[in-house]
């Protein structure tokens, strides 16, 4: 590979590891460590209003000439974020910690997307997202980093930000996009709203299944403990991406998002009845990963003659921030994944797909 495309991997491994180790995960452990479980909605919170605020200001002012600054300055903020938790023993500290890591976490994940528009061909997409994301995955899963303690996370995700801006400083981005149309949509903010309705299920789901089974020990342990099956569920991200990666790159966008579907359903049910849990826990991890590399790169591909930023400024902003503290707030108010949910969110997965195929071929 050359040297661009190693640069784009990097910076979409950089910006996912910060995402998968602190923001939420971690971040939210650290908060609990200090000063336990009553102020989690009020973090989230902050952290799901700053993100919000931090896409819509990005793909409202974010140009391509500077995009590389943009980057800089969302690792630089990411990283002041992540060291304030670490160091934070009161509410105040927690509360600025994530308005400050969901704003600019915001900025690096959206202007990531604009970048990536400037440095990729359409044919390359599928590929680099595929294997950023799975590196990602992969290094998030490794026992020394997932084991950590909340505040060695929390100074882990400040060094990936140095990563980040390493591979940003490097990255030899060019003044115009090379991504290709890649067809008018006919209705265009039907299909984002319905990117927005796919995306924010994916998440919502993922959120909640996850949270759930890492504040119950009974299911941690037996999925996501010991560096076996750590290191196998890396592995199994890893490839997985890949998987997605091939998917994205011959148009099986359909098939992809339900397999991710499919596969959080099936791996939750799984390890949720303990019926096969190693087996159900590479089934979840492996749909993680596919609808994890959609949303890397689905602005790239299917936004028609748009530009990528402005979508994927909308649906990280309300999926991604809204759907992830909504999964986290159902577990920790109701204590499980209700089955009407499911229900209810395959519905809302089919009409969602129906809007986004909405489109005139190229």
């Amino acid at each position: 590979m050359g040297r661009t495309r190693w640069s784009a991997i990097g910076l979409i491994a950089t910006t996912y590891i910060y995402f998968l180790v602190f923001a939420q995960f971690g971040f939210l452990h650290r908060v609990r460590e200090s000063l336990g479980e009553g102020h989690w909605n009020l973090v989230l919170g902050v952290m799901g209003l700053a993100g919000l605020a931090g896409a819509l200001f990005t793909l409202a002012c974010y140009r391509s000439a500077p995009g590389r600054r943009w980057l800089m300055a969302g690792f630089i903020g990411a990283g002041m974020g992540a060291l304030l938790a670490a160091y934070g023993t009161q509410l105040y500290v927690f509360a600025l910690s994530a308005g400050i890591s969901g704003f600019f976490l915001s900025i690096l994940t959206v202007s990531l997307v604009g970048v990536l528009a400037d440095m990729l061909p359409t044919y390359r997409v599928g590929l680099v997202c595929g294997i950023g994301t799975g590196l990602a995955y992969f290094v998030s899963n490794v026992p020394l980093v997932f084991e950590a303690s909340a505040r060695g996370q929390s100074f882990f995700a400040a060094l990936v930000c140095v990563g980040g801006l390493l591979c940003a400083r490097g990255a030899p981005i060019p003044g115009a996009s090379l991504r290709k149309p890649s067809g008018s949509v006919k209705w265009p903010w039907l299909a984002l709203l319905g990117w927005v309705g796919v995306f924010m299920i994916l998440i919502w789901s993922d959120s909640a299944a996850f949270t759930r089974i890492q504040e119950t020990p009974a299911l941690k342990a037996a999925s996501w403990s010991g560096a076996l099956h750590l290191w196998s569920l890396g592995m199994v991200h890893f490839f997985a991406a890949i998987l997605a990666g091939f998917l994205m790159h011959t148009g099986r966008w359909k098939l992809l998002v339900a397999s991710a579907f499919a596969g959080l359903l099936l791996g939750w049910l799984g390890l949720e009845q303990g019926v096969g849990v190693l087996l159900s826990a590479w089934i979840y991890a492996g749909a993680v990963s596919f609808y994890s590399t959609a949303l890397v790169g689905f602005a790239l591909l299917r936004g028609g003659d748009h530009k990528p930023v402005v979508w994927a400024g909308l649906v990280y902003g309300v999926s991604g921030w809204i759907g992830s503290a909504m999964g986290i707030g159902m577990v920790n108010d109701l204590g499980t994944v209700p089955p009407a949910f499911w229900v209810l969110a395959c519905a809302c997965l089919v009409g969602g797909l129906y809007l986004v195929e909405r489109k005139v071929a190229a």
